[in-house]
């Protein structure tokens, strides 16, 4: 088995593309990186959210207005069962 020269990212041309944005991300914003894993985290949960352009202000309308109406005697009556009947007892 003998190791080749890499071609600089002509092999694999998404995930180099994917490297160089997130080297350039941390480059730009962050100039002091302690804790790389939260990084690195934080930059996929950014990558992921590209395809969803709606912002929460956009999805809480869209569900109040797709979703049915809770009564409050309805959620009282649920707040009370949740809190003074507890299903586990400590």
């Amino acid at each position: 088995m003998k190791q080749e020269k890499s071609a600089k990212g002509k092999a694999f041309p998404l995930m180099h593309r994917q490297i160089m944005m997130f080297k350039a991300w941390l480059r730009g914003t962050h100039h002091h990186c302690t804790h790389l894993q939260k990084y690195i985290d934080e930059f996929c949960y950014r990558f992921n959210r590209l395809k969803y352009q709606d912002t929460l202000f956009h999805k809480l309308i869209e569900r109040m207005v797709f979703t049915q109406p809770s009564f409050l005697s309805k959620i009282s009556m649920l707040l009370n069962a949740l809190f003074f009947f507890p299903l586990h007892k400590f």
